[in-house]
């Protein structure tokens, strides 16, 4: 297990504890604070993005650092970019957790800048970077800029609005936005990296939420109380093979689900909405058809809720 604490004056540690003998942990001064930290679906990897944050959802002095999991030993750092150079403040998004993935050879990191455009609106970038190699970095605009210094129409390139999270497993990324979601290759035949789209299906539906376990991906769909599923399929294109509707076709955004720990083929999901309100269930996702089997049913008020003023922080709690 890794996490971020101990502050000793400005800087932080970051410590890896092996739960089967916690008292021989391991520490790694860092820095400043921490956004966001992750692990490559192996283990082997430690990516973090380092950020003070100032104010509610304001940072500065943004970097991305990747550590090796066993030793903690520094591997990689880059600037949070890519404005950092032309003296702008980029930020990881504001939807946080999903702002940075990573694999043994690259991290995929989506970032942001509130005052980009004149008149308003924050251009966003998905970056992805080479962490086994030394190619040069690639960071897709997510908004094309219009004129007066307008923002303007989200890049047909990506094709999926707003960026709200990403999920890389080999070559492979699935991107997800307010408008939909899209599966894109990363191309390293270059000198520096580029992604292209190499899913055109017709998902329009915005995107809330990714969990990965390495074999599948649960994605939260935006208002709609329904869960959409991907394969990896290794150096292959991942796949959508279904869709879960754990809410009964209520709005709202599925939050509480989670992958069986001995089982990647098994998720679970906890229904908040509708007249089944309180039940978990379990789906076998290697299924032909997704099909939800009722395990238990938590009575009412049995769940913590968030009473955070304003965006729910705390999303992962769930």
């Amino acid at each position: 297990m890794a996490y971020v604490g101990e502050r000793t004056g400005t800087s932080y540690k970051l410590n890896k504890v092996d739960l089967n003998t916690p008292d021989k942990k391991i520490s790694q001064d860092i820095g400043g604070n921490v956004a966001v930290i992750t692990a490559s679906a192996n283990g082997s990897k430690i990516g973090l993005i380092q950020a003070v944050e100032q104010g509610y959802e304001a940072f500065a002095g943004s970097y991305t650092k990747i550590y090796d999991a066993t030793s903690l030993n520094l591997l990689k750092t880059w600037p949070l970019a890519p404005p950092a150079a032309e003296g702008r403040i980029v930020e990881p998004l504001h939807h946080r957790d999903p702002s940075l993935s990573l694999t043994d050879k690259y991290a995929v990191v989506l970032t942001e800048d509130d005052g980009f455009f004149a008149s308003g609106g924050a251009q966003q970038y998905i970056s992805v970077y080479d962490i086994a190699g030394s190619k040069g970095a690639s960071h897709t605009k997510a908004f094309d800029e219009g004129t007066n210094g307008a923002r303007g129409t989200a890049n047909t390139v990506l094709g999926v609005g707003t960026l709200m999270g990403a999920v890389v497993n080999g070559d492979y990324i699935i991107l997800g936005g307010n408008t939909g979601t899209a599966a894109f290759k990363i191309d390293a035949s270059g000198d520096t990296l580029a992604v292209t789209k190499v899913d055109d299906s017709a998902d329009t539906t915005g995107n809330h939420w990714f969990k990965d376990n390495g074999s599948y991906v649960l994605e939260s769909k935006s208002n709609t109380g329904k869960v959409k599923v991907w394969k990896w399929n290794g150096t292959s294109a991942p796949t959508a093979v279904g869709e879960v509707d754990v809410n009964g076709n209520n709005s709202g955004n599925v939050q509480a689900l989670c992958f069986d720990p001995d089982n990647p083929a098994t998720a679970y999901f906890y229904q908040k909405a509708g007249t089944d309100a309180g039940n978990v269930y379990s789906v076998d996702l290697s299924a032909q058809t997704l099909t939800k089997t009722t395990l238990f049913k938590f009575p009412p008020r049995s769940i913590l809720k968030c009473n955070t003023p304003g965006p729910c922080r705390h999303r992962r709690d769930g």
